[in-house]
Order: C-alpha cells, then structure tokens, then sequence
C-alpha cells in the first residue's frame, strides 16, 4: 500500500495504489485511471517521468515537455528506446528530447522499480504473527 506514484509502473489488475489526497471514491489508483489521468499506462511510467519531470524525485525532465506531450510521444505504447526510429520526435519538442536523451535515460533508470532482481531469504520454520489488513493500518493512522 503507497501513495507514491512512482509505483504506478507495478499496476495491474491485482495491485492498486491508495492516494489519500484524493476525493474519496478515487483513492483506488489502478491501470485504468493512470491511463485516463495521464495518457499512459502503468509501464510507460518510468518513461513518462523522465520526458516530463518528476519535482518528488528531483528529476527536472526534458525543457519543454509537460505531461500532455509526452504522453503524446509515447502514444501507441512506446518506450524511450522506441522514440528516435517512431517519427514522433518531430519539431522543436523533439529535437529537444533527442539532445537530452542520454540523460532522459538516465533519469528513467533512477525511477524505474526493478521487479527482477531474486531477493534471498531463508525461511525459519515459524509462521509470522498475522499482519493487520490494509483498511485497519489506514483507519488506525487516521488516514481515512
């Protein structure tokens, strides 16, 4: 459970994101509403963040490009690696993004959530004590 939206990239139909700054009945973030808000989906977060700025994370994004244009540039699903060969960065707009390429790259890379790396654990043998569920956690907090 988080209110970070860097965690749109891990979306799907079983994972949600509960925004408490928003009007109750639109706390549950999913796949859907990232795609009607922003434009794109779950896993062109990473890359929309980085053509746009994300001020949270300190990344600046590309001059020029807001949230409405990069959405734009990465319509039909396309990745950053997909942009120069897409036709898509034409104009000023482009020419912008593809001077600041490598760094728009890099600035993906810092908020990208890697799902592939194997966490080692070693299992003791005792079950953990139950956890409480999502809605006591928030109520508790007074996040409601």
């Amino acid at each position: 459970m988080s209110g970070d939206r860097d965690f749109y990239q891990l979306l799907d139909h079983d994972v949600r994101v509960l925004n408490t700054a928003m009007h109750p009945g639109k706390r549950h973030i999913g796949p859907p509403e990232v795609i009607e808000r922003y434009g794109v989906t779950p896993g062109q977060w990473p890359c929309f963040r980085a053509l746009c700025g994300d001020p949270s994370d300190n990344i600046p994004g590309v001059r020029g490009i807001g949230s409405i244009t990069a959405a734009r540039l990465l319509a039909g699903g396309l990745a950053l690696e997909d942009l120069p060969g897409s036709g898509h960065l034409a104009g000023a707009a482009g020419q912008r993004v593809r001077d600041a390429f490598g760094q728009v790259v890099a600035w993906r890379e810092t908020i990208r959530v890697r799902t592939d790396v194997a966490v080692p654990y070693r299992p003791c043998g005792t079950a953990s004590p139950p956890l409480p569920t999502p809605a006591e956690i928030v109520e508790k907090l007074g996040l409601w």
